[in-house]
């Protein structure tokens, strides 16, 4: 069982990293294209702050519903087939993680850029501080909302046991 925790704690600081990587460069990427950023742009790296913490808060919320997969798969003998399985567990719960940040997060930008009357892009590369500061922390905001429901949603896919329910 101690070989197991290890395994999921490599797992998940790998795992969390390259999510994090992922979704800094696929955002960074993007956001390059909309605007014409100088790299000393203090806003956009303000910006990018709030949505690597959004990132983050978002993916630790599967991290307790592959610890429970994991546990409950693991109950018995160690072999390989199980930490195969486990793998797969926590990798599918790090995929829904990740496409629901890229959710979440898009579509956050896109209606806080949509319902003020600020170019928010045109502030960024002016370096507005104030609307980088308040983007983030919505974003942030946006994240801590939502990031117990895509716990939630993985957690339905844990295969529990049945258990006998008294109707």
């Amino acid at each position: 069982m101690k070989s197991i925790i290890i395994i999921q704690t490599i797992l998940a600081f790998l795992l969390g990293i390259s999510s994090l990587i992922l979704v800094y460069n696929l955002t960074n990427r993007y956001i390059s294209s909309r605007v014409k950023l100088d790299s000393k742009n203090q806003s956009f790296g303000i910006f990018q702050s709030g949505l690597v913490i959004s990132t983050a808060l978002i993916l630790s919320s599967v991290i307790n519903p592959a610890i429970n997969a994991i546990r409950i798969i693991s109950i018995g003998n160690f072999d390989l087939m199980l930490a195969f399985k486990s793998m797969a567990y926590v990798l599918i719960f790090f995929a829904i993680g990740v496409l629901f940040t890229l959710i979440i997060v898009g579509s956050g930008v896109f209606a806080l850029f949509r319902m003020t009357s600020v170019d928010e892009w045109v502030e960024l590369s002016n370096d507005n501080k104030a609307i980088a500061y308040i983007s983030a922390a919505i974003l942030i905001g946006l994240a801590l909302i939502m990031d117990q429901y895509i716990g939630h949603l993985c957690e339905i896919i844990v295969p529990y046991p049945e258990v006998f329910q008294i109707n």
